[in-house]
């Protein structure tokens, strides 16, 4: 069975939903975040090779870096667009899954949290919507 990327943008809009956890609301937020990068992230990884045959760079930064330079190989504002997108979106998960503190942009009260992970979700579905359109 194939799994399905978009499935994990879903996961991170229940997440957000759940009101009854056990789990903070940062860690919360932080998952909603990870999550919604991974389905973009996946989407475009396998649009890029499986569907457009187009190699990935070679580039530092690993597999999540080369689908992003990739994007920016196809000479178009719009599938530079989707990289600038992506990029943004893989660096608040890497702050998601690896530091610490959160930044300061993100705010601290559970109420900003929770914005800033709506607003990434909603990036995260554009970017679904946008990939497989792209020209």
């Amino acid at each position: 069975m194939t799994f399905a990327w978009p499935e994990y943008l879903k996961v991170a809009e229940d997440l957000l939903k759940m009101r009854n956890h056990s789990a903070g609301d940062e860690a919360i937020v932080r998952a909603t975040v990870s999550r919604a990068y991974y389905a973009a992230h996946r989407v475009a990884h396998d649009e890029i090779i499986g569907k457009r045959g187009i190699q990935l760079p070679q580039t530092a930064g690993g597999v999540h870096e080369q689908v992003i330079q990739a994007l920016y190989t196809v000479k178009d504002a719009e599938w530079s667009k989707v990289g600038d997108e992506l990029a943004i979106l893989r660096r608040l998960r890497v702050h998601a899954d690896y530091h610490l503190t959160l930044p300061g942009e993100w705010g601290n009260s559970p109420d900003a949290l929770r914005k800033k992970a709506i607003f990434e979700i909603a990036r995260s579905g554009w970017l679904l919507k946008v990939i497989p359109a792209l020209p």
